[in-house]
């Protein structure tokens, strides 16, 4: 077998700013699926309790959350989530399936709103909400991050094709 030497390519573009948008690489550190059959609040707490630094926890659909970060986390504290949560929740590594992407500007709702039917006023899509929806013809979960801003998780082999739908969307 042949050395070669392995390269890591991001699945993203430089980022893209506009006078009203902006598309940001968020960087490829964690993405955690955890799947439980326990009821919602007694396992929030548990995960609430086991997030790194800086991360956050996602509810993308009865029994399952993800649990992101802009940093991977180690195997040890890896191994100590699952033991923690024992046979009650079981995790997936997603951090290399899946990417993450920021979209945010006076313009972010009005890109979004041709991509998805999901409705992003604010009473019912209010921050820190998730919703799994299709975005285009690109299936992926929305998280509202702030006024205008979201975050996109989505299968890193469509990546690029949800990027340059977003960046096509002020284009009318």
């Amino acid at each position: 077998m042949a050395d070669f030497k392995l390269e890591h390519r991001p699945a993203l573009r430089e980022n893209l700013v506009t006078e009203g948008l902006r598309l940001e690489a968020l960087p490829e550190g964690l993405v955690l699926h955890i799947l439980s059959c326990l009821a919602d609040g007694e396992l929030t707490a548990l995960l609430q309790s086991y997030l790194p630094e800086g991360g956050a926890l996602r509810k993308i659909a009865p029994g399952q959350w993800f649990i992101v970060d802009d940093a991977p986390m180690t195997p040890a504290a890896l191994a100590a989530l699952q033991d923690a949560l024992g046979e009650s929740a079981h995790l997936v590594d997603q951090s290399h399936g899946r990417v993450r992407f920021a979209i945010s500007g006076k313009d972010a709702d009005l890109v979004l709103s041709r991509l998805t039917a999901v409705d992003l006023g604010a009473p019912s899509f209010g921050i820190g909400q998730t919703q799994a929806t299709l975005l285009g013809h690109i299936s992926g979960h929305l998280t509202r991050t702030g006024p205008s801003a979201y975050e996109i998780i989505v299968l890193r082999s469509y990546a690029d094709s949800l990027w340059e739908a977003c960046s096509e969307g002020l284009k009318v």
